[in-house]
């Protein structure tokens, strides 16, 4: 009796030390302490069980504001406070323009719907400054940051804008996806931070069901002209002009889509329609630099009482000859189209050697075409995408077996599973990798094109910047057929040599010596600096941006790709105006 009493003591001391060691190697594994819920609020959002509920009907981004990811001028800028307007009081992440707070891995849900108020600190209505920016982005896996949401407010000079404005964005295209959400703040007009502290109040994702399986993706919709668009709800077609995003300044200048397609279609004197056409660094300056460009041209009597009005012709990965043909399809509607900014010469050069070509696609196609119109008529391809439905239903059981009592609460199987789960996850990540990568034996001719053969990697290059060149030649004469301005842009590039000096956290975070799209731009880009020289000297209002970063300490780069922060657009938007303005004085 004594020995089985001394076993079942020694059992429990090695139970309990046990859960201790689990217990702390969570906290390691999750960089703080006290986070045994944390493997079980993931089980919930992979069960959807009636225990976990909640959990799966709604994400809370003031309670996780601990896991976001803060890029701020400050560490106070951005903080959990409560604003009062009226006789209303509610929490708020209180944020310091120019700021921004992501979320990673949020799961969106069939009917997902972001939800949040706005406003700015009443105690600011009376001081100096000029009002800030809201804006909200999303994006999955596959796709970059998209806007779903923006809208500038100033209380200190708009007395409409003194009061909690609630909000709501559909996600319904994201259903089944874990995305990464952005709240971004930016600042006035006249990019002043003064007294100026904005209120992001209960943000919260919310949806009636549990995310469900999905492995295809619907960020983009395929177009018969254009290739593809972004796949928009009704709600958010209320901002576009058929299929191109529209900006306008205020963001909700019109009160319907036939509203804003007549001013399109027959603007008045005070009108001005301006085309930015190109791939996601022309997108992201779409939304990010058009208000210090709309600053910086008023400062021009031609522009200073313009009503302007932005048509964003262009998408993630858009490369010629969609940016012609873009342009093309919008003067078919009827578009009265004033200036085009063409910002563009990454894709073109880059995108089509490394995402077309080695897959027996034709490089004057959309980029990753195959995979938009034939991704599933490979059997090889059928299999990468069937193993990651396999390992998500794997998931899902795995999460569900640990979700049963006992082992629910102990925190040794929650190591157990967190160990399962992260092996699972990673051979998801990989098939996606594999999946990206894949290389079909045979493709029809809807998703390859014609053949295109080349000698060398060189030829294919000039190829490229060929076609690049004659695609803006012809957007050129198409815009002096129908007296518009054209400008034509080289958008910078970190790997363009000597063109930005990096500390280390930017270079730890947006250059890579390994990355396949290194050597594109090393060789591809010196081919279109000399080809922007020939249309410069063929009527083309041609400018050279790859080197106005070169003498800014500041971190632009957010990505070891292409894509700009805040101040990057800024710079961007100085320059586009100098030259537009430049030209008209010349």
């Amino acid at each position: 009796m004594k020995r089985a009493s001394y076993f079942l003591v020694m059992l429990i001391i090695l139970f309990l030390l046990t859960e201790l060691f689990a217990f702390a190697a969570i906290s390691i594994v999750q960089k703080q302490w006290f986070t045994y819920a944390g493997p079980r609020a993931t089980r919930a959002r992979l069960t959807g069980g009636p225990a976990t509920k909640k959990a799966a009907q709604r994400y809370d981004f003031i309670a996780n504001l601990r896991k976001a990811e803060i890029d701020a001028q400050e560490a106070h800028d951005v903080r959990l406070s409560s604003f009062k307007i009226g006789q209303e009081q509610r929490p708020v992440i209180a944020v310091q323009p120019d700021s921004e707070i992501r979320y990673h891995a949020i799961p969106i849900g069939k009917d997902g719907t972001l939800s949040f108020g706005i406003a700015t600190n009443p105690a600011t209505w009376n001081k100096d400054g000029d009002g800030v920016e809201f804006e909200v982005l999303v994006s999955d896996d596959e796709s970059e940051l998209t806007s779903l949401y923006t809208r500038y407010i100033d209380p200190k000079h708009v007395a409409k804008d003194r009061k909690w404005l609630d909000e709501g964005v559909d996600l319904g295209r994201y259903a089944g996806e874990y995305v990464t959400i952005v709240f971004r703040v930016g600042s006035g007009p006249e990019n002043d931070r003064i007294a100026d502290i904005a209120g992001w109040s209960t943000p919260r994702v919310e949806y009636g069901q549990r995310p469900t399986l999905r492995v295809q993706y619907a960020h983009h919709a395929i177009h018969p002209f254009v290739g593809y668009v972004a796949n928009r709800t009704s709600a958010q077609e209320q901002n576009s002009f058929h299929g191109f995003l529209v900006k306008t300044e205020p963001a909700d200048k019109y009160r319907s889509l036939d509203e804003l397609a007549k001013v399109i279609t027959h603007p008045s004197e005070n009108d001005m329609i301006i085309v930015i056409s190109g791939g996601s660094v022309a997108t992201l300056f779409g939304h990010h630099g058009t208000r210090a460009l709309i600053r910086d041209l008023r400062r021009s009597s031609a522009y200073i009482d313009k009503n302007i009005i932005f048509i964003i012709v262009g998408q993630g990965g858009y490369k010629q000859p969609q940016q012609l043909m873009g342009l093309t399809y919008l003067l078919s509607q009827d578009a009265h189209i004033d200036l085009v900014i063409n910002l563009d010469g990454f894709n073109d050069i880059v995108l089509a050697a490394e995402d077309n070509v080695p897959k027996g696609v034709s490089p004057f196609f959309p980029r990753n075409w195959y995979v938009k119109v034939d991704s599933l008529s490979s059997p090889g391809m059928m299999s990468i995408v069937g193993e990651i439905w396999h390992l998500r239903l794997l998931r899902r059981r795995s999460a569900k077996v640990f979700a049963t009592h006992p082992a629910d609460y102990s925190v040794t199987m929650n190591l157990v599973w967190m160990c399962i789960d992260n092996a699972i996850k990673s051979r998801i990540s990989h098939n996606h990798i594999e999946l990206k990568q894949f290389r079909p034996e045979t493709t029809s001719y809807t998703a390859s094109g014609p053949p295109y053969r080349y000698v060398d990697d060189d030829t294919l290059r000039e190829d490229l910047a060929d076609f690049w060149t004659r695609c803006s030649l012809q957007m050129q004469k198409l815009c002096a057929a129908n007296n518009i301005a054209y400008y034509h842009f080289l958008q910078p590039n970190q790997y363009v040599a000597n063109s930005k000096t990096m500390n280390t956290e930017e270079r730890r975070r947006a250059f890579r010596d390994d990355h396949p799209y290194r050597e594109h731009v090393e060789q591809g880009y010196p081919l279109l600096i000399d080809a922007g020289k020939y249309l410069a000297n063929n009527a083309v209002i041609f400018h050279d941006l790859t080197m106005i970063f070169s003498d800014v300490d500041e971190p632009l780069y957010i990505d070891d790709c292409c894509h700009v922060n805040q101040l990057g657009n800024d710079i961007l938007a100085i320059n586009i105006a100098k030259a537009i303005l430049d030209n008209r004085e010349q």
